[in-house]
């Protein structure tokens, strides 16, 4: 594409959905182009931020280098740079042999220290990685910022193997013009071989297992809590989620994994909706994806369904994106509060919630630790509802 033709077609797709615009643009990427615009990222101008000093006492910054060195050793001859990011895509490092290369990548900031995050870069192979924890491949032109155009990035995400959190990313920068055919496999391969590098050096912990089973599940109507007594802390933040769905609040329930956070919410679904079916979901694989997205609008479809969407934080900025539109629509068409179907979500902490969810979500309740009510510990602070904070 030109480059005023493609900055017009840009700002279309950044805008909308790139529907009728004329230009083929992988979902991700219309997706990652759309959040970059909203963050406000620019078009023509690489600027991200310093964030000076990096981590590179880690496990994973440890790792990575060393599988990274062996990758340079047998990519010598390619003008390609090997790279690490920390989760939130900050350079950790970069090794290139080719200074003609390395000088055009100062030039633009891919360098240790910056960030590049969508919210700073816009579209890149590395941003786009951390936001949708997947690997991912980033053309020339397909970059937000033109400024970028020059270049082709493959990057994949490393798993901690033992917590499942994301560590960073492994990013292979080249130019434009050269073949991209193996770039993506090269990225994949050595993310995968940090992350059993890692494994091995974790002092013998067991990783943390695959997730399996169902990732929807569906109760004809909210199963009874048949958990022991519980304590005041559990009880309080269990009248606050009813209450808030009662009145056609979206709820988040906020507390450690094993809290008790889909129990809590199931049973008070069965009091506030006792004649509707509940949908439990959790976040899918990425091979999982497409087909998990297919079975929500027939699934929401149905009369009288209200839905509990755990582990939200777990889920990728794509992911959720579009999931916030389908529940938009089916809060649109359900009409008036007390008509609408319960709808609530489970998290880590508040600022787990995938930005593109934020807005739906209109109260926050914390969730006491699994162990307190046994140890009659008190959780200062718990049960209480907090209205949600600003997208």
């Amino acid at each position: 594409m030109n480059s005023s033709a493609g900055l017009s077609e840009r700002e279309q797709i950044a805008r909308t959905t790139g529907v009728g615009s004329g230009l083929e643009v992988p979902d991700r990427i219309a997706a990652s182009w759309q959040r970059s615009a909203a963050f406000g990222a620019s078009l023509d101008e690489v600027a991200p931020s310093f964030c000076g000093a990096v981590d590179d006492e880690s496990l994973f910054y440890r790792c990575g280098v060393e599988v990274l060195g062996g990758l340079q050793e047998t990519l010598a001859n390619e003008p390609i740079s090997l790279m690490l990011t920390d989760p939130e895509g900050v350079v950790l490092n970069r090794l290139c042999h080719e200074r003609s290369l390395l000088s055009a990548l100062d030039a633009v900031y891919l360098a240790p220290g910056f960030d590049y995050g969508e919210q700073e870069t816009g579209t890149t192979g590395l941003g786009l990685a951390v936001a949708d924890r997947a690997p991912s491949l980033v053309r020339a032109d397909q970059h937000f910022c033109t400024g970028l155009w020059g270049y082709t990035c493959a990057a994949a995400p490393v798993l901690d193997p033992v917590s499942g959190e994301l560590a960073g990313t492994v990013n292979l920068t080249t130019w434009a013009q050269q073949s991209d055919k193996l770039l993506l496999a090269l990225a994949q391969s050595a993310a995968g071989s940090t992350s059993t590098l890692m494994l091995a050096r974790h002092r013998g912990r067991a990783p943390r297992p695959a997730a399996h089973g169902q990732v929807f599940r569906v109760h004809l109507r909210a199963p009874a809590a048949t958990v022991a007594p519980r304590s005041s802390q559990w009880r309080t933040a269990s009248a606050e989620v009813e209450a808030a769905l009662d009145e056609g609040r979206v709820v988040a329930v906020v507390g450690e994994e094993g809290a008790g956070r889909t129990t809590l919410l199931t049973d008070a679904l069965s009091r506030t909706h006792p004649h509707d079916r509940v949908l439990v979901t959790r976040p899918p694989t990425v091979q999982d994806t497409p087909a998990w997205l297919d079975l929500w609008r027939p699934e929401l479809g149905r009369d009288a369904t209200s839905v509990v969407v755990g582990r939200v934080d777990e889920l990728t900025s794509w992911v959720a994106s579009e999931l916030g539109g389908v529940f938009d629509q089916v809060r649109s068409v359900a009409g008036a509060p007390d008509r609408r179907p319960g709808l609530a979500l489970t998290v880590r902490s508040p600022g787990g919630v995938p930005t593109p969810l934020r807005p739906l979500v209109d109260t926050y309740v914390e969730l006491p630790p699994a162990a307190a009510p046994l140890r009659g510990r008190h959780a200062a602070g718990h049960g209480v509802r907090r209205e949600a904070p600003a997208p």
